[in-house]
């Protein structure tokens, strides 16, 4: 059963799955490779804007965590009581 799902999953859209079914074998695995080669890009694209947010929010994170523990140094910090 898994594989007829393996080989529904193959086509991206009801087009590339019409033209590959009109095709031989080895113009299906080109076309198959073509669809994950256009892939590729929008990934890429996906885990720079990621990895920037993740960066970001880490300098944020040590930028309060610096303020906090200078302002204690300090004696700025919230008296205890």
């Amino acid at each position: 059963m898994s594989a007829h799902w393996a080989a529904d999953a193959v086509a991206q859209c009801v087009m590339c799955y019409r033209t590959a079914a009109a095709q031989q074998a080895e113009r299906v695995r080109v076309l198959d490779s073509g669809i994950l080669i256009l892939l590729i890009p929008p990934i890429l694209v996906l885990g720079l804007i990621l990895g920037m947010a993740f960066r970001k929010n880490r300098a944020v994170g040590k930028a309060a965590e610096w303020e906090a523990t200078a302002s204690s140094a300090c004696g700025l910090g919230s008296p205890t009581p």
